[in-house]
């Protein structure tokens, strides 16, 4: 230890760790242990490290814990992670230890990663610090960002400073809160007088704050829960009682038009919540389940909104694909992701890749579940509860002589059979279904009762693709990637690039996720060899193999591109992946 110290230099002498600012956020017990951190002996060794860091104009120290005799030490210069320096074990493993205890109290985030903030000060000039812990497999690493200087007058808004807030070490206060939340209202006054008005309009209020795209009230007889869409993940948001849940729910009944005491399937309105003075339509669906009701309000532009698929992420061979595949005349185009995986996003962009000027396309959609309109494209819906099937509103659609039929999310076993009918009679029809991948798509349509042969006669091709959020780019975390991460990504050997991650606690930009929008993650299966393995009845495995012959590119593969350029999280891609 003395050994690495004297190698610090005079640097050592001028640098000292201390515990973050403002105490009166912290309790006795945090200051204790930030106090005691001083007394460790790893204190000295962390002070040197730092002391050795800003001589360097480093930002960042990496320390990679494989076990006593094998702690090593990188720091981040101009951007970029230099070699790996022995850390020796005592020293490394003391340092890691008073590291800690002045980061106190390390909050829990994803994938069991921790996270805290302490100050460094440096010849009297304070920078903001913060911790990452991260257990990959056998190894710890400990990543320390150094930030800027800290004005004196402004030090105490360590969290703010870093752009980051880290849960319970600033909590808002109810006013701020309540300051920072959008004006919303409905359209033309609607809910006017009902008790519940208010507590309906902050429950919105407070999803658009927190970039939520949907809103889930799950009653039960006690209480109801509210959860958040953000970026196609639920987060837990509040808990209203009994009496305010349901006022709360009376509203957007009523708001919708619908009428909470019937019994059956689920039931679906359009409302327009007027926010910060412009208009958002939205979707309010009611529907009984086990536990009790449910209502989901749905924001139309509270999801990102893709215009094209350039927007989503796809690249321009692919784009020009789809282009190639929606411009046919007839045949069968699949499009398909799993559930809650982007399936509309992805339909609707393949429409939108479509010219729907000089033939007419026609959709198929069910009455309880309206959709929302795409320019050129004409709804005609079914509706069960007014005895009206699917297959009668394409007969009703089939009497104006549309060029193209498509329906999204099809279940339907009668619809299927009739939509690939009309495809051997000559139609173009795009239907969106749900699958992991290409090969699955194919697979669940056959699964509706499609002859395996009829669709290797008419498959156009398989578009499937998956949304993937993107790390924030204003607080994202740097770290380099284990040899189980290197496996993952099936990166060449010795391979060590720079890897980017969540950083827990997100920032005021990114809403405290961590994340900030989505992109997509798309394969195309087209080609001779994959329609007669679909014609033949080979399973998935063998279809996959079939179109990566033809030149399709796996789902996994472009989603380890991603990781590797920074763009997402290996945590990030293995939820996508192990939800689908």
């Amino acid at each position: 230890m003395n050994s690495f110290l004297k190698s610090a230099g005079a640097a050592a002498k001028k640098v000292a760790p201390a515990a973050f600012e403002p105490r009166a956020n912290a309790t006795p017990e945090q200051l204790a242990a930030r106090k005691e951190a001083r007394t460790l002996p790893g204190f000295k060794p962390l002070a040197a490290a730092f002391g050795e860091a800003l001589a360097a104009s480093a930002t960042g120290l990496l320390i990679d814990v494989g076990g006593k005799q094998s702690v090593t030490l990188r720091r981040r210069v101009d951007n970029a992670w230099q070699s790996a320096e022995p850390f020796p074990g005592d020293a490394g493993l003391a340092a890691v230890a008073a590291a800690k205890k002045l980061a106190a109290p390390l909050v829990a985030g994803e994938g069991g990663e921790q996270a805290g903030e302490f100050i460094v000060v440096a010849d009297g000039v304070r920078r903001p610090c913060r911790l990452s812990v991260r257990q990959a497999g056998s190894h710890e690493q400990v990543l320390m960002q150094i930030g800027g200087e800290l004005p004196p007058q402004e030090s105490a808004g360590l969290a703010g400073l870093l752009g980051r807030v880290v849960p319970g070490l600033r909590p808002k206060s109810a006013a701020a809160a309540d300051s920072s939340l959008p004006s919303v209202t409905f359209a033309g006054d609607r809910g006017a007088g009902l008790e519940g008005l208010d507590a309906a309009c902050r429950l919105l209020a407070a999803a658009v704050a927190g970039r939520a795209g949907e809103i889930i009230i799950e009653a039960d007889r006690d209480q109801a829960t509210v959860h958040h869409d953000v970026d196609g993940v639920w987060r837990p948001a509040v808990t209203l009682d009994r009496k305010e849940a349901a006022a709360v729910m009376a509203v957007f009944n009523d708001v919708a038009g619908i009428n909470g005491r019937e019994r059956g399937k689920q039931r679906s309105g359009r409302i327009d919540v007027v926010i910060d003075g412009k208009s958002w339509p939205a979707t309010v669906s009611l529907q009984a389940v086990p536990t009790g009701t449910r209502l989901a309000v749905a924001l139309e532009y509270g999801r990102p909104k893709f215009k094209t698929l350039a927007d989503t992420g796809m690249p321009e061979p692919l784009v020009q694909k789809v282009r190639e595949l929606v411009s046919l005349e007839s045949g069968v185009l699949v499009v398909c992701a799993p559930k809650r995986g982007g399936l509309s996003t992805l339909f609707d962009g393949v429409l939108t890749a479509a010219d729907r000027m000089l033939r007419d396309f026609v959709s198929i959609e069910d009455a309880a579940a309206p959709r929302p309109e795409v320019q050129n494209v004409r709804p005609v819906r079914w509706d069960a509860a007014a005895g009206v099937s699917a297959v009668a509103a394409v007969d009703q659609a089939l009497r104006e002589y549309p060029r193209v039929l498509v329906t999204c999310d099809l279940k339907d076993p009668e619809l299927a059979e009739k939509l690939v009918a009309q495809a051997a009679e000559g139609l173009l029809v795009i239907v969106g279904i749900r699958g992991v991948d290409a090969a699955d798509g194919v697979a669940n349509l056959a699964g509706l009762g499609i002859g395996r042969d009829v669709l290797g006669r008419l498959l156009l091709g398989s578009i499937a693709g998956r949304l993937a959020r993107k790390l924030c780019p204003k607080c994202r975390d740097e770290y380099l990637p284990t040899p189980d991460d290197i496996a993952k990504l099936k990166l060449e050997p010795g391979a060590r690039p720079t890897l980017h991650r969540a950083t827990q606690g997100g920032c005021e930009v990114c809403a405290q996720t961590g994340y900030l929008g989505r992109t997509g993650i798309f394969e195309i299966a087209s080609g001779p060899t994959f329609n007669k393995a679909v014609a033949a009845g080979a399973d998935a495995g063998v279809i996959r193999q079939a179109a990566a012959k033809d030149g399709m590119q796996p789902l996994s593969r472009v989603a380890r591109r991603i990781v590797t350029e920074g763009v997402t999280s290996l945590d990030e891609i293995q939820r996508i992946f192990r939800k689908g």
